[in-house]
């Protein structure tokens, strides 16, 4: 089903027209719901569902990298479930890095960014970002495994844009 399709299918739900409720509004309303379904999919049926991957280049000396965002045209993370690292520019393979947390460091994060050997990386979640050790030497790439926040519906949108399983479109009017 199609946005149009929900849309007509919306407003003889509500008993309305396309006066009394015009595209925009819809547009709003539709949103709203297809982001609870979406949440909805995640929390109860099957995290796993949305799971996607960033590539982003890292940089010499830092360790933090911040989340990939939502944005109109592209998928944000929602939740990390891996990372890993390629830190010369002569890998072939990425590094699969350790979790852990700021209070199991033993040391200053300092010295992990510093010493850390880069045949055993570890990461560090934080809000909305990511902390690699050790940091980067060189110029390579930092890969991020997890829940995609997909984009929200825009005017127009097609089946294939509609990220929820084909036989639960009908949710998104009801």
């Amino acid at each position: 089903m199609d946005l149009s399709a929900i849309y007509t299918l919306s407003r003889a739900n509500t008993g309305t027209d396309s006066s009394s409720m015009p595209d925009e509004t819809l547009l709003s309303i539709t949103n709203v719901t297809y982001r609870d379904i979406i949440n909805r999919i995640v929390s109860t049926v099957d995290e796993g569902f949305f799971y996607d991957e960033w590539t982003t280049p890292t940089v010499v000396g830092k360790t933090e990298y911040s989340f990939p965002v939502r944005t109109a045209s592209v998928a944000g993370l929602k939740k990390l479930k891996s990372v890993s690292v390629k830190y010369k520019a002569t890998d072939t393979e990425w590094k699969k890095a350790r979790p852990t947390t700021i209070t199991n460091l033993e040391a200053d994060k300092q010295r992990y960014a510093e010493e850390q050997p880069e045949s055993d990386p570890l990461y560090v979640v934080y809000d909305n970002h990511v902390s690699i050790y050790p940091a980067p030497s060189e110029i390579n790439s930092l890969k991020l495994y997890g829940i995609s926040d997909p984009v929200d519906l825009t005017a127009g949108a097609s089946e294939s844009a509609i990220r929820i399983p084909l036989d639960f479109h009908h949710l998104i009017v009801l």
